[in-house]
């Protein structure tokens, strides 16, 4: 497991490694509350820089069980995991065995990953579905805005 540099100091993840795998945070992630992540069977979780995890979050890179087909072929291997830079993953989503999410995007919260995901593009939903292409976001958060912020804001 590594962990490069927050950008807040904190880090509260589960990470759970099995026979050779790999999670790598790089530089500037940041995680809000606990999320689980779960590496097995020699396949790995790759984590881009400045990557914003909401609480909640779980990232599995494997079923755990064997399943086979009928021609005693197994069908459920495990596979990596990769999260480009600059990625917000939303509360409570789940990022499954052979996701990748391109650079820039947006997992809304409760979604579920099971795919490729396009660069700077938000998704969400059970299963994910892609919302809108060429999007961007930023860290700054409206918590504490009144009127005239949003305003301020509406364009950049």
């Amino acid at each position: 497991m590594y962990i490069g540099k927050t950008r807040n100091s904190k880090v509260e993840v589960k990470v759970t490694l099995h026979n050779n795998s790999l999670v790598f945070f790089n530089d500037g992630c940041t995680f809000n509350k606990s999320s689980t992540f779960i590496a097995s069977e020699g396949k790995d979780i790759v984590v881009g820089r400045d990557v914003m995890f909401s609480s909640g979050c779980w990232l599995r890179n494997s079923d755990v069980h064997m399943i086979y087909d009928e021609n005693k072929r197994r069908i459920n291997e495990s596979s990596d995991i990769i999260i480009g830079d600059h990625v917000w993953v939303g509360q409570n989503s789940y990022i499954l065995k052979g996701s990748c999410i391109g650079s820039g995007s947006i997992i809304g919260l409760g979604s579920v990953v099971a795919k490729n995901i396009e660069t700077n593009s938000s998704n969400a939903g059970n299963p994910v579905k892609k919302i809108k292409d060429h999007i961007f976001w930023d860290r700054q958060s409206s918590h504490f805005f009144v009127e005239k912020d949003t305003k301020k804001i509406k364009y950049m």
